[in-house]
């Protein structure tokens, strides 16, 4: 898995104009409709506060799919994502699914160092697979 992390003393949002409101209910976070709304909400109340993005792609999932089956990959997936429910719940902010492999992570960001904050991302959304 690997994240990667972009930080600006700004964050813009695309135009929310015909955007319509969507979840995905299969993991339980938002899609990239619902994430882009949530997050403008987020950082409009948060004034000057820094935040994070974290894309989070899980490597070879296409070949863990053909290797294991959809049905292993659903289930790394499902605990990608409880995983990073978890994350922000610790540190605050937002997970989403974009479908696929696809996650992302709006986070606040504090006084960690761009690789402290990698690695905690990287603990918190791995994910060990055991055959059989």
């Amino acid at each position: 898995m690997e994240a990667y992390l972009q930080i600006g003393e700004k964050f813009s949002m695309p135009s929310l104009k015909n955007v319509r409101h969507s979840s995905n209910l299969y993991v339980n976070l938002p899609g990239d409709n619902e994430f882009y709304i949530l997050a403008s909400a987020l950082l409009a109340r948060s004034g000057q506060e820094p935040y994070a993005i974290v894309a989070v792609d899980i490597d070879f999932f296409k070949l863990f799919n053909e290797l294991f089956g959809r049905a292993e990959g659903d289930k790394l997936i499902l605990a990608t994502s409880e995983n990073l429910k978890k994350l922000v719940a610790d540190v605050g902010g937002i997970a989403g699914y974009f479908g696929g492999d696809d996650f992302v992570l709006l986070i606040p960001w504090s006084d960690l160092t761009l690789d402290e904050l990698r690695h905690k991302v990287m603990k918190t959304a791995s994910f060990r697979y055991k055959d059989g």
